[in-house]
């Protein structure tokens, strides 16, 4: 869980730290991409990791700093700010050329459906389930005789 939360402050700050002027067609791109259905997981997901990461013991123990720092993540990582993010990293990833026919592709009919579907699989808990069994397996063996279970780990996780 660390990990993931230090990827999260990692991938913030480095998007951040290479900030440019952002392009008007990366921000075009960006909140057709960054739509509020396909916030929708994302903010979630950022949600439960900042919810794990304020619950862990060691984090009540040390300075009011850290619990400052998990509610001002709370506050930072919205929508706005991850298309400002996106449009950042489009702008230093792509030309403006680029931009427009990435543009132009998510504006027509077949970009309008991949879109739709790209919301839809991330949206859906069956899409993630074949990857939490897997983890929930390769836990199980790396903890085999200690009180863990795969099957439960699965139940807990969405796999009935």
């Amino acid at each position: 869980m660390k990990r993931v939360f230090a990827a999260i402050l990692f991938t913030t700050w480095a998007l951040s730290a290479s900030a440019q002027t952002v392009s008007y067609e990366a921000v075009r791109v960006a909140d057709l991409i960054i739509t509020d259905s396909a916030w929708k997981p994302v903010g979630e997901m950022f949600s439960l990791v900042i919810d794990q990461a304020s619950r862990d013991p060691k984090l009540k123990a040390k300075n009011n700093a850290d619990i400052v720092l998990v509610e001002e993540l709370r506050r930072s990582l919205n929508r706005e700010n991850f298309a400002k993010a996106m449009a950042q990293a489009l702008t230093d990833n792509f030309s403006v050329d680029e931009l427009k026919e990435i543009e132009r592709f998510l504006r027509s009919p077949v970009g309008q459906k991949w879109a739709s579907l790209s919301e839809k699989l991330t949206s859906d808990p069956k899409f993630f389930q074949p990857m939490i069994d897997q983890a929930c397996d390769a836990a199980a063996k790396r903890l085999s005789g200690k009180k863990f279970s795969a099957a439960e780990c699965k139940a807990e996780n969405g796999n009935p």
